[in-house]
């Protein structure tokens, strides 16, 4: 009996719907799949340093693991402190930095007073209304932000093991899957760079008769 032979458009109208369904299902139970991606991209970049204690080292497997388990621990320990100490230095210099906002914020609002005539009352009651809706929508501003940078790190996390995966099995080379990131790098990169423009060219629309309108009253 012969194989059937499905057309290329069915293949991947599958491949499309293979593909969405698992994003959705990665979407859906993102708690509990999020760790599971992120212990087996653990797994796999540790992969080679077990390898090598295990060949080179002459060690078992159970302590090459264990070495590279805590090696990989004093990395991020020596990361996570590298941030802190930024940090603490942003902090010091927080008064600072603080003052020349100040500054800054002064100069724009007497700007704003010559350039388009709205005096220091209206703009510290425009200041306060936006503040105020600014605060009542954090909550959904909050858990949209969340929930959008956790599937971009799980979709980030896909390609790289889809990219992985494709090396791995040996359906295609490694230069293969390095131009299809660089294409899909670059056109990710051209569309946001259209979506910006697009994005400025509304703000300028926008804040046109905003301020027509603040210099009328």
């Amino acid at each position: 009996m012969k194989p059937i032979q499905l057309p290329f458009y069915a293949r991947l109208a599958f491949l499309l719907v293979i593909i969405i369904a698992g994003a959705y299902i990665c979407i859906v139970g993102q708690n509990l799949i999020v760790p599971l991606l992120f212990s087996f991209l653990f797994a796999i970049l540790l992969l080679p340093v077990a390898n090598f204690f295990e060949r080179k080292a002459r060690l078992s497997r159970t302590l090459s693991s264990i070495i590279s388990v805590i090696l990989f621990v004093l990395v991020i320990s020596v990361v996570m402190y590298l941030l802190g100490s930024q940090i603490t230095n942003l902090a010091s210099e927080w008064p600072s930095l603080k003052e020349q906002l100040i500054k800054l914020s002064d100069n724009v609002r007497a700007w704003l007073v010559t350039r388009f005539h709205v005096n220091l009352e209206k703009q510290t009651a425009y200041i306060n209304n936006a503040t105020a809706n600014l605060l009542k929508s954090s909550g959904g501003i909050l858990e949209k932000t969340v929930l959008s940078v956790s599937s971009i790190i799980l979709f980030l996390i896909l390609i790289q093991l889809i990219g992985f995966s494709r090396v791995y099995l040996r359906v295609h080379y490694a230069s293969d899957v390095a131009v299809g990131y660089i294409v899909g790098t670059s056109w990710l990169l051209v569309a946001l760079g259209v979506l910006k423009k697009i994005e400025d060219f509304n703000k300028q629309k926008l804040v046109s008769p905003a301020a027509a309108s603040l210099a009328n009253k």
